[in-house]
């Protein structure tokens, strides 16, 4: 990262399918990212932050199943993050204590209303002017869905006791 790199990823990088890391952070690289990012299958870490990247991230990206690290914040990326992607952080792409997994400009209350990108599973959120960042606490998040799953549940199991009574009952 931050080799002084500027203009777009040229479409050989693509070629590279044994590429396992590709870190270009802190460079002026701009341009979208290529749905060909998927041909990059051994990646375990894209690192793209602090660059001028545009556009939306491909969901072609869920093809790279060993990638560990997912680096995308500060960047000018926005749009949802792909249900393809987020497959990944049940698989690979899954937060440690140590090591922060997938990081974008995800930060409700985002100081700048673009770019912004809707990341359910991303464990780190960033405002991309102020470059602060928040570790999402995915045990909350976690337990958040569970006891909303189980409310789920429980209303539909009362709506099935309901609909099961005799109108007539007192």
């Amino acid at each position: 990262g931050n080799a002084g790199l500027n203009g777009s990823l040229p479409s050989s990088l693509y070629e590279l399918s044994q590429l396992q890391q590709l870190d270009l952070h802190g460079n002026m690289l701009s341009g979208t990212i290529s749905d060909e990012i998927g041909q990059l299958s051994a990646l375990t870490l894209l690192s793209l932050f602090d660059n001028r990247f545009s556009g939306t991230l491909p969901s072609t990206l869920g093809l790279c199943v060993y990638l560990e690290y997912l680096y995308i914040h500060n960047t000018n990326i926005g749009g949802t993050v792909p249900d393809d992607v987020c497959s990944l952080t049940t698989k690979s792409l899954s937060y440690t204590e140590d090591y922060w997994a997938f990081s974008s400009d995800c930060l409700h209350g985002n100081v700048s209303t673009t770019p912004f990108i809707m990341c359910e599973c991303c464990d780190v959120c960033c405002d991309h002017v102020s470059h602060q960042c928040i570790q999402l606490d995915t045990s909350i998040l976690s337990r958040t869905i569970n006891i909303k799953e189980k409310l789920e549940r429980q209303v539909l199991q009362r709506n099935a006791t309901f609909s099961g009574m005799d109108n007539d009952d007192p």
